[in-house]
């Protein structure tokens, strides 16, 4: 077992860096060697673990329907798992998959059982994980509801419980800057302010080593920064000298760690923000760097956002022709 368990190691190091590609391939030679041993229990843990950790590449790579197929091969196995550490990984693996997919019916219940296997597991970080998720589902439901539907109301109660528990479980800092940003996106977009709130996430912030999790929260904050100064532009002035920075050091951190899909986003949201300032030209180089960064990693996950905001860019330029392009690019991206 030790090559196969150091090849999962040599996996989680690539996946936290961002290298994602050469993670999966790790994690799927690791299967490989688990598939050769005599052991059967270590065996059939082993190749679970394998594919759940193919499947997470898969998903943070933007290939949802490939990492359903490796979950749904292991998806009865986890339910009689006896490792709990691995089935609350595995299920929230499935959720979040279903969820991405659109497949939501069944992602609050799954989401739960690998709760619950978390709670029996004692894993904080699988325990914050876990009301994350559950967060993150409660939210998106929140959002595709009419305000005035009671059950918009059930969802907005459970988003802001499980993040407050996702950030009251997290025992590292990474676990909770995440959802500390994910519930600031929340009350962003029910319009209210919480100076509080916003400076503890910009105090942690800094704080946090450049790895791809961390680097995901940095431009998620900053997106709902941007949204949160729209429409005024004595906030956006204030906001921008807070945002600036910020997304600089999120690109050298992607830089130093050689994450080219958190590069792609750190320059995309820079060319979102000169955008809003109304420097076009500025806004079209930098998103066109994002665009051609996402291209050459085979990201159309990311891709078709970049030539949305092309599309808008020259619009907003009167540039017609490359406008409807790059507008035509995205939709068939």
């Amino acid at each position: 077992p030790i090559l196969a368990q150091a090849w999962t190691t040599q996996g989680n190091l690539l996946y936290d860096k961002g290298s994602l590609n050469p993670a999966l391939t790790a994690f799927q030679t690791a299967e490989s060697w688990y598939g050769h041993l005599s052991n059967a229990p270590e065996r059939s843990s082993g190749l679970i673990r394998s594919q759940i950790n193919q499947a997470l590449a898969l998903q943070s790579l933007g290939f949802f329907r490939s990492s359903l197929d490796h979950l749904e091969k292991v998806h009865q196995a986890l339910l009689q798992e006896p490792d709990p550490t691995i089935a609350a990984v595995g299920l929230r693996t499935l959720g979040q998959t279903l969820a991405a997919i659109g497949q939501s019916k069944e992602v609050p219940e799954i989401l739960s059982q690998g709760l619950r296997q978390a709670e029996a597991s004692g894993d904080p970080t699988i325990i914050s994980g876990l009301h994350l998720s559950l967060a993150t589902v409660f939210h998106q439901q929140w959002k595709g509801l009419e305000k005035q539907d009671p059950a918009a109301g059930q969802a907005y109660v459970q988003a802001i419980q499980h993040y407050q528990l996702a950030i009251g479980a997290a025992s590292r800092d990474s676990d909770q800057a995440q959802a500390l940003v994910n519930l600031f996106r929340l009350k962003v977009e029910t319009q209210q302010r919480d100076p509080t709130l916003t400076q503890r996430i910009l105090s942690l912030l800094p704080t946090l080593s450049p790895s791809r999790g961390n680097l995901e929260a940095e431009i998620n904050f900053v997106n709902s920064l941007l949204l949160q100064t729209q429409g005024s532009m004595e906030a956006q002035q204030v906001e921008t000298e807070t945002i600036a920075p910020l997304l600089v050091k999120t690109l050298a951190s992607a830089r130093s760690i050689g994450d080219q899909r958190s590069e792609s986003y750190a320059l995309g949201t820079l060319g979102h923000l000169y955008e809003l300032q109304g420097q076009g030209v500025a806004a079209q180089r930098l998103t066109e760097q994002a665009l051609d960064l996402s291209q050459r990693n085979n990201a159309a996950d990311i891709a078709y956002q970049w030539q949305w905001q092309l599309g808008r860019i020259f619009k907003a330029r009167q540039q017609l022709k490359p406008a409807l392009d790059s507008y035509m690019g995205a939709i068939d991206t």
